[in-house]
């Protein structure tokens, strides 16, 4: 089917050759180079840690609805405390462990086999702002 407008396509047909030249003069690399340092397999803790918190957060409900508020609290204290400071993996290692407390806290509830007692959720506190 012609084209009502055949300037158009000739200047299309420009365009596309001139950006065929322009990037025949930058070096190519293979593809599987270029990708290499953006597979990266272990997210840092920046991309893991709003989603932990997240975790911890939804753990915190579930704890306030089972009736378990002082753990709630402790939990809730702690997370903020650890996701407030440094996003490092000291702080992520500190969230995991959270998250883990509050799994005991629900599994003990649910009479789990090797739940242990209920573990009390310990609370760091941050050095004060200077």
């Amino acid at each position: 089917m012609a084209s009502n407008y055949p300037h158009r396509a000739i200047r299309a047909h420009d365009s596309f050759c001139r950006l065929a030249r322009t990037v025949s003069l930058f070096r190519q690399t293979h593809p599987s180079r270029m990708l290499g340092p953006l597979m990266d397999t272990n997210p840092s803790p920046a991309e893991e840690l709003p989603a932990l918190y997240h975790a911890i957060l939804d753990g915190v409900a579930d704890l306030e609805r089972r009736g378990h508020r002082r753990e709630a609290a402790a939990a809730r204290s702690a997370a903020t405390a650890a996701y407030s400071r440094s996003w490092d993996d000291r702080g992520r290692r500190q969230l995991v462990a959270i998250q883990r407390r509050i799994e005991r806290v629900v599994a003990a509830e649910a009479g789990s086999p090797g739940a242990g007692g209920e573990p009390s959720i310990r609370v760091e506190r941050s050095a004060p702002a200077r």
